[in-house]
């Protein structure tokens, strides 16, 4: 995410939908991607930006600000880690996400997308799914995961000592992702899961 880009998920998690039919993510924002993990190995691995939209965009324009999906002290309680503020990021008319400790050892991120369809924010979800395994190859263990929204993934990965664990969670035509990445040891998934069932509540 300039700072982890999963998802899971991308951890699994952070986005306009349109090219998730087309298969051809965007590029970053800014003209040279920040590092993951600022002090870690140059080789961490870093979450894919999210899916462009097309010159016809499918993806509906959201309104959400991730960070109230997930308030400073609640990312502070789930990473260990103390952040006052999240950085909010515009990726597309249909989507946003908001990090925390960018550019530091301990960067969790969330990501909101807010689909046309429940197709296309399922769409995200194999996007993020396929760029997580081309960033991290073996190493990430994807599976799905019950009892939460419509659907729902969650990922881990370890590599060069970046621990990284992540949600991908459906509701209707929404996508939420919740992606921890440390240089130690992230969040665990049971902690995210409980994370992302307080965050879906606050979803319009």
């Amino acid at each position: 995410m300039r700072s982890i880009r999963l998802a899971a998920v991308a951890a699994m998690v952070a986005v306009a939908l349109a090219a998730c039919s087309s298969g051809k993510p965007s590029a970053n924002k800014s003209p040279t991607p920040v590092p993951a993990l600022g002090g870690g190995p140059s080789a961490s691995p870093t979450l894919p930006p999210t899916p462009a939209a097309s010159a016809t965009g499918t993806g509906a324009p959201t309104t959400v600000d991730p960070c109230q999906l997930v308030t400073p002290d609640e990312a502070s309680h789930l990473t260990g880690v103390s952040y006052t503020s999240g950085k909010l990021e515009v990726d597309s008319a249909a989507s946003r996400r908001c990090i925390y400790g960018a550019q530091t050892k301990h960067v969790f991120e969330v990501i909101f997308v807010q689909g046309s369809s429940p197709d296309e924010a399922k769409a995200y979800a194999d996007q993020l799914r396929a760029q997580a395994e081309g960033e991290l190859g073996s190493q990430v263990d994807m599976s799905q995961l019950s009892g939460i929204g419509d659907d729902a993934e969650q990922l881990h990965a370890n590599k060069a000592g970046i621990d990284m664990s992540g949600l991908y969670i459906r509701k209707s035509s929404y996508g939420l992702a919740l992606v921890d990445e440390a240089l130690g040891t992230a969040a665990t998934l049971a902690a995210l899961k409980d994370q992302a069932q307080t965050s879906l509540g606050r979803l319009p």
